[in-house]
């Protein structure tokens, strides 16, 4: 008898032990991808050459900026059709973006968050109808346009205009849309100068400043961002790992945002128990912007999912 029910202890232990390793599984480990050294946060030195200065410095740049949005939302049919720039807009509309583009770069009070309230808080959140690259290039092509009619100074307060816009979304934003449109901003503004600076010795050493600078920041990015934050399938540790850890507010909201599609294909126990919980310690964090991710990543649907 006594025998009997050691035999049957002894099967309920391998039994629940071959259950245990069958449905257990750590979650998956960070990778190199996101050591410590890839979670610093990468910024532009306070010492670069000024590219635009605020002569209106008591102006409100944030409600001029606001402007410059509300009326390409107004107008957008005539910058874009199907989601591409119409190359060469009605020079009328073109003109008035851009008047209100070089008006706002010369505003000098600006506060944070910029721009941020314009992006959905969702993953893959980017302002309707990608307005600031839009904006971007409507600007720098009616710029170019003035240039080649002889108009050279509207020419440059626009693309100086582009360049400040990209500048203040890439410093003084916080969702990833912003900042790294404001880094094509900037890139693409500062290519359109060198075209023009051959008489302007000063522009050009400014100009060889920001390149490697703009260049610094983009190869830090990069990495991150197309292998871990929009890929389809992260490795699930990475994307903990910048969620709870990057020195870069913007990619631990990023990543806090993308939990939200990934805890509909964990691939393991593991890994959807270390999605939850990474989820409900960003709710409760003191930071507004992660416990804002937090919550959306916790409300994020699988139909939202689908139409991403």
């Amino acid at each position: 008898m006594k025998i009997g029910i050691i035999l049957s202890v002894i099967l309920v232990v391998v039994l629940g032990g071959f259950y245990f390793i069958a449905t257990y599984s750590p979650p998956d480990p960070p990778t190199s991808a996101t050591s410590e050294s890839k979670l610093v946060a990468a910024t532009l030195a306070a010492d670069l050459p000024a590219m635009f200065e605020p002569t209106e410095v008591n102006e409100d740049a944030n409600a001029a900026y606001a402007a410059v949005f509300a009326y390409f939302q107004e107008n957008f049919e005539d910058f874009v059709k199907n989601r591409q720039v119409i190359k060469e807009p009605d020079d009328r509309s073109a003109t008035q973006l851009t008047d209100l583009l070089i008006k706002a770069s010369r505003a000098g009070k600006l506060s944070k968050p910029f721009l941020d309230n314009l992006v959905p808080l969702k993953p893959g959140g980017e302002m309707p109808h990608d307005a600031i690259t839009v904006i971007q290039q409507v600007v720098l092509g009616l710029a170019a346009r003035n240039r080649e009619s002889g108009n050279a100074g509207y020419a440059m307060d626009a693309t100086k205009a582009v360049f400040a816009m990209g500048q203040r979304a890439f410093e003084n934003s916080t969702r990833y849309y912003n900042r790294w449109s404001g880094i094509v901003a900037m890139t693409d503004a500062g290519s359109q100068m060198a075209m023009w600076a051959e008489e302007d010795p000063e522009l050009m050493e400014k100009l060889k400043a920001w390149d490697p600078a703009l260049k610094k920041v983009a190869d830090a990015w990069v990495p991150k961002v197309g292998k871990i934050l929009k890929s389809l399938r992260p490795q699930i540790g990475d994307l903990i790992n910048i969620a709870r850890n990057d020195k870069d507010l913007t990619f631990r909201v990023e990543a806090t945002l993308q939990l939200g599609v990934v805890k509909f294909n964990p691939k393991t126990r593991g890994n959807l128990k270390a999605i939850t919980s990474a989820i409900e310690d960003a709710k409760a964090s003191e930071d507004p912007a992660i416990s804002a991710a937090g919550n959306a990543a916790e409300a994020f649907t699988k139909e939202e999912m689908r139409k991403l």
